[in-house]
């Protein structure tokens, strides 16, 4: 019952919060808000690993706890209720402002009367895989009308003595930050050239000789982070033509000509003997065909959210579950922000409103996706480029069938699949149907991105796949029996 009356309380004080509208950048604040504190710190680590703490900052922040108290979660306009770490009613009130993955995160201070006290800005910057984080806070410093020059001076002795106070937090607070981010693995990025003079993009996280190597960095970013270890580096990379790899023109794109025998060149630059290589997505096609040419390269293969093994029936129903999950209101309003010129000459703001609409197809739980990391920094994700190359990927792919091949597939399979994802499970059961050393698991209520919607668990099944064994809940897939001929 108490939970339900704060609750009640708070309602009409969130509606109120959330109709100030929110500043887009520090500039834009209030004449009467000004920069009271700046604070910076440099973090070795990319800011791919520094971002996940900027947006969940609990485990570096002091003072108040942050509570989810209404909007949209994890987007411009989320607010959240401050509150001391022993409970009770909110000191104050924070509003995303704005978020832009990996660049910048803006929050609204208001007061639980719904007045503006200022905004909060952390500020990130990437060189040479060192991330310097800028924390600048921005306060009203106007004194309330009617003091006398005493009552004046002591409020701004106060002022200043609490800024004080506010400074040492917030250099404490970055320095805890700092540690706890530079006390994971060690990363590195790089590029390693095919052949043919295309530069893939690699990041490379942990140590050791075994080495899990996963198809598309700009998806997973640090998701598959605490797999690596003193003895296990996880290898992310983006195919050509994605991510922060080279753009190629169409005779240098394929999944079976290219994507298929690149990882090889990624295996060579770390000098890794195996891999235990990951295929996500469509990227499955790609891992199994690299594993199924390089066996002695390959130790293990994990396909995440597959699509099934050949093109009919398995990608036509693919296409067929993903269409009634589109909003049609949705993609007219974009329409019409499109048309009213909205997005003229802001191709990556165009991607990143995209972007949200097509969460909708395959990720069941809207309140998780906050979590998607934002691969719109990159030019090859932007409109222009990524609907010229995809199509073209998927024309040059054909109508494929891999069952042949999988008869005579040896090598430990895990196929991890989401009931509520757009690919059948008929064709992740294909996968590793009569297999001895193939397994299914099946993750109830679970779209397409296993890495965000579902992280603990995944990473344990992983874990103990990597270890040499199978995720509880793993089962084999009897082989279909052969039909008769009529």
């Amino acid at each position: 019952m108490t939970v339900v009356r704060r609750v009640r309380r708070t309602l009409p004080l969130v509606a109120l919060v959330a109709s100030i509208a929110p500043a887009s950048s520090p500039g834009q604040v209030p004449d009467a808000t000004h920069l009271v504190a700046q604070h910076t710190v440099t973090i070795e680590r990319t800011a791919m690993t520094v971002w996940p703490h900027i947006v969940e900052p609990s485990a570096w922040k002091q003072g108040n706890r942050l509570t989810h108290a209404g909007g949209p979660w994890g987007a411009a306009g989320e607010v959240f209720a401050a509150r001391p770490a022993a409970g009770g009613a909110p000191d104050y009130y924070l509003v995303n402002a704005e978020l832009v993955p990996y660049r910048r995160r803006t929050m609204k201070l208001v007061g639980t009367d719904g007045t503006l006290m200022g905004f909060a800005t952390y500020s990130l910057e990437e060189q040479d895989g060192r991330t310097t984080v800028r924390y600048d806070v921005f306060a009203e410093t106007r004194l309330p009308a009617g003091l006398t020059p005493g009552a004046a001076d002591t409020a701004r002795a106060r002022a200043a003595a609490g800024l004080r106070a506010s400074a040492q937090r917030f250099d404490a607070e970055l320095a805890t930050l700092k540690r706890l981010v530079e006390a994971g693995p060690p990363e590195r990025t790089g590029y390693a050239t095919t052949p043919d003079g295309v530069r893939l993009w690699y990041r490379e996280v942990g140590r050791g000789p075994d080495v899990v190597l996963v198809n598309a960095a700009n998806y997973f970013a640090a998701s598959l982070d605490a797999l690596a270890s003193d003895t296990r580096r996880v290898v992310t990379y983006d195919i050509r033509g994605r991510g922060r790899t080279d753009s190629v023109p169409p005779d240098k794109m394929g999944i079976l000509e290219f994507d298929a025998v690149d990882p090889e060149v990624i295996r060579r630059a770390v000098g890794a003997d195996k891999v235990t290589r990951v295929g996500w997505s469509g990227g499955a096609l790609a891992a199994y065909r690299y594993a199924e040419q390089f066996p002695t390269r390959v130790s293990r293969l994990v396909l995440l959210t597959p699509v099934g093994p050949r093109f009919s029936p398995w990608w036509e129903d693919m296409r067929k579950n993903s269409a009634p999950k589109l909003d049609p209101a949705l993609q007219r309003r974009m329409a019409a922000r499109v048309a009213a010129g909205e997005f003229a000459g802001d191709e990556v703001g165009r991607c990143r409103a995209g972007a949200w609409m097509g969460l909708r197809t395959n990720w069941p739980d809207s309140t998780q996706w906050y979590r998607a990391p934002d691969v719109c920094d990159s030019p090859n994700e932007i409109g222009s480029r990524y609907n010229d190359f995809v199509p073209r990927l998927i024309a040059k792919l054909g109508l494929f069938d891999f069952r042949e091949g999988l008869s005579r597939f040896r090598l430990p399979l895990l196929v991890v699949h989401g009931d509520r994802d757009n690919p059948p499970l008929g064709g992740s059961e294909e996968w590793v149907a009569g297999m001895a050393q193939g397994r299914l698991l099946v993750m109830p209520g679970m779209g397409h991105w296993p890495q965000y919607e579902r992280p603990a668990e995944l990473l344990a099944a992983l874990r103990a796949f990597l270890d040499g064994g199978w995720p509880t809940g793993a089962v084999a897939v009897p082989k279909a029996p052969a039909a008769k001929a009529p």
